[in-house]
């Protein structure tokens, strides 16, 4: 809340937020790096961690870092993301014991069975 995103910062949101599970951050910021590191510090709580870009690509060490990755602007006329018609995706992460991370698209997760919530 235009205060640098710290490591202590984080520590005090979890604190203040008991039963948090994962930790979203909302934009990626001027410094990867340091999105990273934060992620990395978020996941060594036991959390999860989660990305919002509004860009339609991410670098594959976006991927590598975060549990859930959701890439895409909001275009209005095409829906959020509950939207059969969304142009935005969201992906869950995993790595295999290689090392490697698959990407999922569950993004039809979020689509309402048998509505269309594009109508009325």
């Amino acid at each position: 809340m235009g205060e640098e995103l710290t490591e202590a910062a984080i520590d005090a949101m979890i604190a203040d937020n008991f039963g948090v599970d994962c930790f979203l951050f909302l934009g990626e910021g001027k410094d990867i790096d340091s999105l990273l590191s934060l992620s990395a510090h978020v996941r060594s709580k036991g959390l999860l961690s989660a990305l919002y870009s509004g860009r339609t690509r991410v670098e594959d060490a976006v991927y590598e870092a975060f549990d859930y990755v959701k890439v895409g602007p909001y275009i209005e006329e095409f829906g959020p993301l509950d939207s059969k018609t969304t142009n935005q995706r969201l992906y869950r992460t995993s790595r295999r014991p290689d090392g490697t991370v698959d990407r999922e698209d569950i993004t039809s997760r979020f689509w309402r069975k048998g509505i269309d919530p594009n109508v009325g």
